[in-house]
């Protein structure tokens, strides 16, 4: 899962999403409940929800307003779950297009998995355990362009 943690002093938008200043939205692709791709605030909502997702680990950076747009081409270009193409490729590669290549996460083999993810972690200081995604806001995801609200079933 990647997150967007606005701390600019305003206003930033992600697509249609307003995002203000202190508040924060996640993002990754999904195969749940018969979508198969881009997720928003989904795992936030599992956590405080269920309690999910312990010891889950977190690498944060901060980037220019720029690299908003490179984020947006990326969810575009890059907006379907499949196998080969998982939650965790998608996520170290939206990192990798992000950061460049002094940050980027170096991945051995060819399916990506969390393991993997936290083996290239172990390059950076400054992981962190369980931060708190709970600024995020409610799910949802497009459909055919559409923003669509989504809940989880209880």
């Amino acid at each position: 899962m990647d997150r967007l943690d606005n701390r600019t002093g305003h206003t930033v938008y992600l697509k249609d999403r307003a995002i203000p200043d202190g508040e924060m939205v996640t993002f990754s692709v999904w195969a749940v409940s018969g979508i198969s791709g881009l997720l928003f605030d989904l795992e936030p909502c599992y956590i405080a929800n269920y309690g999910r997702y312990t010891g889950r680990l977190s690498l944060s950076t901060n980037i220019g307003e720029e690299q908003l747009k490179v984020i947006e081409d990326y969810m575009e270009q890059h907006d379907k779950w499949t196998v080969d193409k998982n939650c965790s490729y998608w996520s170290i590669h939206l990192w990798n297009e992000v950061v460049g290549e002094d940050a980027a996460l170096k991945i051995r083999g060819f399916v990506c998995t969390p393991e993997k993810i936290e083996q290239a972690f172990s390059a950076f200081d400054c992981v962190e355990v369980d931060k708190d995604f709970s600024r995020a806001g409610g799910i949802y995801c497009y459909k055919d362009g559409e923003r669509t609200e989504l809940q989880l079933c209880s």
